[in-house]
């Protein structure tokens, strides 16, 4: 009998238990400068470049490597991931206040996001209903519409 097994196995949770890690003491700092912007702001900088600063010298020890989810992948996506969050903070919450315009266009750019994000169960479902469309019903010449958009959006530059 032929049992499944996890090519990454333990290591992978520990980084995964790293990553979490470093997302619950991102918001350690942003609570414990609540109002002060600019310190929160400093400190997610510098945990992120700290974080960035590390990753070449592990690469050399463990390559970057998403499917083991390695220390230096976990390190890269928890640093790209802090300058991230510190980027869209500058461009929706800090730069607006400052310029009127500014804040009534990114009001309007920022809405269907927010109601994406209180909304994800309804946008998973129509995700998997639309894919299953594209997949089985709209047939193109003996190809599912997904293949098609597949072969000439991605594949043509990959």
């Amino acid at each position: 009998m032929i049992y499944p097994t996890d090519p990454e196995g333990s290591f992978s949770n520990l980084m995964s238990l790293f990553t979490v890690y470093i997302g619950y003491y991102f918001c350690l700092i942003m609570k414990d400068n609540k109002g002060d912007i600019k310190k929160t702001i400093k400190y997610w900088t510098l945990t992120s470049l700290i974080l960035g600063v590390c990753v070449y010298p592990l690469t050399r020890i463990m390559p970057l490597n998403k499917k083991l989810y390695s220390t230096s992948f976990a390190l890269l996506t928890s640093c790209t991931s802090g300058l991230t969050i510190i980027f869209f903070m500058l461009l929706i919450d800090i730069l607006p206040q400052r310029n009127q315009t500014l804040k009534k266009v990114m009001h309007v750019i920022t809405q269907p996001f927010i109601w994406l994000g209180r909304n994800p169960l309804f946008v998973f479902v129509i995700m998997d209903l639309v894919a299953i469309l594209l997949i089985k019903y709209i047939i193109i010449d003996d190809k599912s519409l997904w293949s098609l958009f597949y072969k000439y959006v991605f594949k043509s530059w990959i």
